[in-house]
């Protein structure tokens, strides 16, 4: 930082500005004496002039020095995105004017009319460029949301890539990792911030880079121009939380999100010419070669450079050498590695607007706008519920936002946005509603029947599971140091009951429980609970047993369950008691006839079963499921 030559020509321009206006300001004031009576003297306008000059070049030098090394202004907004370079210029450059002058009144003038400039430009262009039913609509239209038609699905999630491992337990057992390589504990540490969840060659994980934690690398080193670098970073399997964690080292990581100086990320890429926009959302990713690097969102204000935010480019950081290279990427251009740009503060602003302006009712007249933004009328007014990252069975990565109704004692969702994660661009799912919103459902999954040792719940997400709309919640053990894994629980959208809550130990007990729960409610494949587009309707088959068993309480949480196969067919079936009284009685040989829920798994659950030597005739065939209508 000291021997940092970055900005010091600018500060200097803006120094010997600043200089100039309080010499200005303080020639004006005139000769004057100074000093107490019996000593005082007489000073010419030249003296205090060369005096406030040289005081407020040496304050607005380093006032300016400071603006762009720490706080790096985006040049957007008034004065030609010079605002904050003027404030931090000017308004010492004043002062001292004033003072050194003796506040004549002629200082006391130019000071107010700068004053007034200074401030009121900004004001007034921010008010013509945020405010008013006009400006509503413009940052109702800036993420380009598409309304769904009221059949449609949103895209359907993959079960297959759950994530069983929150961040807390990623950073518990991220942490046992770095006693796994020599010399890596007493020099590295791990920021819990710093975990990204990603994708990797079809697989989810939590990654986050080794951080240098001595003084002398994080301070003295930086503080002179250098640079201390990290060999890797520790990889947490999202999807299994029974798999040790493991560190990815051979490399020279040399910025960080969490460092001073030179080392710090957002400070390096500013200082290579991206100061005309905001740098958001840097995260730590890896490409499918598990070459380190970090991303980071370009986001320009649109109107009027002062309000709005809209996300322009991908700045992608190749960390894997001590000197890191830049590559800059066009949205429709960013390669399918990088996960995410599009941040989640940024889904949530977008989605607060559009739900507070985007009605019929706001947009109706002027009037109508001024009721919404004062909280007289709420009339189709909507907001955000939580912000939750999901990848569909393509891989795609989008956010998903249940939105309610602005009414502070209704949780119930009212529609569904799915936002485009690297793009400006979302779709509203008026169809997919009628359940309540994940922190209501966090509530009931900690009251879970089955959690015994009332375990919190760290994380509550939406998922097509069998073609239903399903929330899905992790259950995290506290330990001395952090958290572990406590246990997966699942329970449909639309039926929040804490007995309804399927809790189990393993995501595959999990799956297995609730296929059979749908299969004993009959709700699979049903009208607006599905979010799939390939929903599953019961199918009916007959056959001859070939081989049946009964399964372990311990497999099922204590539900008296049977599989079974039949002859010529690979699947295996699984039928409770509950569904067929007499099962403990049905016997290899017998010939059945039953409908079962067609998961396209390996192992799926019965809806109805008949044994023709108990009953004496096969099951009546299974109807389709009729599908309500929208809000039934």
């Amino acid at each position: 930082m000291i021997f940092s030559t970055e900005f010091w020509p600018f500060a200097l321009l803006w120094a010997l500005v600043a200089a100039i206006v309080s010499a200005a300001l303080a020639y004006s004031a005139g000769d004057r004496r100074v000093g107490e009576y019996r000593r005082e003297q007489n000073v010419s306008a030249n003296s205090l002039a060369i005096i406030a000059g040289g005081a407020a070049f040496v304050v607005a030098l380093l006032a300016v020095r400071f603006l762009m090394y720490y706080l790096q202004p985006s040049f957007q907004g008034s004065f030609f995105g010079y605002w904050p370079v003027l404030m931090f210029a000017l308004v010492p450059a004043f002062l001292i004017g004033l003072v050194v002058g003796g506040g004549s009144q002629k200082a006391w003038t130019a000071t107010a009319f700068a004053a007034l400039i200074l401030l009121g430009v900004p004001s007034i262009q921010y008010g013509y460029n945020a405010w008013g039913p006009g400006n509503a609509q413009r940052f109702v239209e800036l993420p380009n949301i598409r309304i769904a038609g009221p059949e449609e699905k949103i895209p359907p999630t993959d079960p297959d890539r759950m994530v069983l491992v929150t961040r807390s337990i990623a950073v518990f057992k991220g942490q046992t990792a770095l006693s796994t390589e020599s010399g890596i504990a007493s020099r590295y540490g791990i920021d819990s911030d710093t975990y990204v969840l990603q994708y990797v060659k079809g697989h989810r994980y939590w990654i986050a880079p080794l951080s240098p934690i001595n003084s002398g690398d994080t301070f003295w080193t930086p503080l002179f121009g250098g640079a201390a670098t990290s060999p890797g970073y520790v990889v947490v399997d999202a999807e299994n939380p029974g798999k040790d964690a493991w560190l990815k080292i051979g490399f020279q990581i040399s910025v960080f999100t969490n460092q001073k100086w030179g080392m710090n990320l957002l400070r390096w890429v500013y200082q290579r010419g991206y100061t005309g926009g905001m740098l958001e959302e840097p995260i730590f990713e890896v490409d499918d070669d598990w070459h380190p690097h970090y991303t980071i969102s370009y986001v320009k204000r649109p109107f009027g450079q002062v309000a709005g935010r809209k996300l322009e480019k991908v700045i992608a950081v190749d960390v894997t050498k001590a000197t890191p290279t830049l590559t800059e990427y066009e949205l429709a251009e960013k390669p399918k590695w990088i996960d995410r740009v599009v941040a989640d503060d940024l889904v949530k602003e977008w989605a607060s607007d559009w739900g507070m302006y985007g009605g019929e009712f706001c947009r109706t007249s002027s009037w109508n706008f001024w009721q919404v933004a004062f909280g007289i009328n709420k009339t189709n007014t909507m907001q955000p519920a939580d912000v939750e990252n999901l990848y569909t069975k393509d891989e795609h990565n989008v956010w998903v936002v249940p939105m309610t109704s602005t009414n502070g004692n209704d949780h119930t969702v009212v529609g569904t946005l799915v936002f485009e994660s690297g793009e400006n661009k979302g779709t509203f799912y008026p169809g997919i509603k009628g359940f309540n919103e994940p922190a209501s459902a966090d509530d009931t999954m900690v009251n879970a029947r089955d959690n015994i040792k009332h375990y919190p719940v760290e994380s509550v997400q939406l998922y097509n599971i069998y073609g239903e709309l399903t929330y899905v919640a992790i259950y995290a053990s506290p330990q001395s140091i952090g958290k572990s894994f406590g246990g997966i629980g699942i329970v449909h959208a639309h039926s929040q009951d804490a007995a309804d809550v399927i809790y189990a130990n393993d995501k595959q007990t999990a799956m297995r429980l609730y296929a059979t729960q749908l299969a004993r409610s009959g709700q699979a494949g049903g009208g607006n609970e599905s979010i799939s587009q390939t929903s599953k309707q019961s199918k009916e088959i007959s056959g001859v047993i070939q081989r049946i068993a009964v399964l372990p309480s311990s497999q099922l949480g204590g539900t008296p369950t049977y599989m079974f196969i039949i002859q010529g067919d690979s699947r295996t079936y699984l039928v409770t008691r509950d569904t067929y009284l007499r099962m403990p009685l049905v016997k290899e040989g017998d010939e059945v006839t039953f409908t079962y829920l067609d998961t396209q798994t390996a192992e799926t659950a019965v809806n109805s079963f008949s044994c023709k030597s108990l009953d004496g005739k096969p099951a009546a065939k299974a109807q389709p499921a009729v599908e309500q209508p929208s809000g039934k």
